[in-house]
Parts: C-alpha cells; sequence; structure tokens
C-alpha cells in the first residue's frame, strides 16, 4: 500500500515549477557554453533577465516532464529544441 501523501507523477503529466526552474537554467547553461568571447557573467545575467519568469510559466504550461527530463539531459541547444518539441502536439491537445 502506498503513502496517502505519495504523489505518483507520469511522464506525460505537465512539468512543474521546480524542473522549469532547472531547466531554464540549463538553457542559460547551454547558451553561454556555445557562446564565444563573451562576458560569462554579464551574459549569464541578461539570458536571466530575457528569460526569467515567463519561461518558467510556458514550460509548465506546455512542456510534459518527459520533455523536460529530456532537455535537462541535452548537451547542445539543438538537443533541447528537440526534446521541448518532441511531442508539443500531444501536449497542446491534452489541455
Amino acid at each position: 500500500m502506498t503513502g496517502a501523501c505519495t504523489t505518483h507523477r507520469n511522464e506525460s503529466d505537465p512539468a512543474d515549477a521546480t524542473v522549469c526552474r532547472e531547466l531554464r537554467d540549463r538553457v542559460i547553461e547551454i547558451r553561454l557554453l556555445e557562446a564565444n568571447g563573451i562576458d560569462v557573467a554579464a551574459h549569464r545575467e541578461a539570458l536571466l533577465q530575457a528569460v526569467g519568469r515567463d519561461f518558467v510559466d510556458t514550460c509548465s504550461n506546455r512542456m510534459t516532464i518527459r520533455q523536460a527530463r529530456c532537455a535537462l539531459g541535452a548537451t547542445t541547444a539543438a538537443e533541447m529544441v528537440l526534446c521541448m518539441t518532441s511531442t508539443a502536439r500531444s501536449v497542446a491537445s491534452s489541455h
């Protein structure tokens, strides 16, 4: 028997805000890794300001746990995009 407080999350459930904040930070890190000859600290702050809360809101409204986990494991921006858009139609149609 499972505990009453246990929450089972399905991979197709919407991503939660905590995972989306982690993903936002990972997106920024990937962008910084792919840039050359920049002031990393300044660009990190600028990207955080540009992406900010909107990313977290959009992520938690449109992405599944599966998509977010896939993107968190990506090593390039192109891989992240593939993860985030891989099942976008099924996510949109399930709401």
